[in-house]
């Protein structure tokens, strides 16, 4: 069974009493992958990764010395196991305040 996050999933219709019982590993209720590293990445390329994996991208902006559209930070941290169709944070750079210059 697939969760509502994941990329594979397809509808099909059971007939009372033929609709799966069991889960694969890669969808079960408890199903986890490792979370990658996303810090440094575009938001399009890091919120398109977190998606495939299964994962619920949500982006939080701020302020910061890193170009603009970059991913500055993530909760929970890269490398962690976490639960498929979890929400991951994503912290996104706007860019520096008035009067500064974005990092290269």
């Amino acid at each position: 069974m697939a969760t509502s996050n994941c990329p594979h999933t397809h509808l099909e219709e059971f007939k009372p009493g033929t609709e799966p019982r069991s889960f694969c590993p890669l969808h079960g209720e408890n199903a986890s992958a490792k979370l990658p590293h996303l810090i440094g990445k575009n938001v399009d390329e890091a919120s398109r990764e977190l998606k495939n994996l299964g994962f619920e991208g949500r982006v939080v902006k701020q302020y910061s010395m890193e170009e603009k559209n970059t991913v500055i930070s993530q909760s929970p941290a890269p490398g962690t196991t976490y639960r498929i169709g979890n929400s991951v944070t994503i912290v996104v750079s706007i860019g520096p305040p008035s009067g500064g210059s974005p990092r290269r």
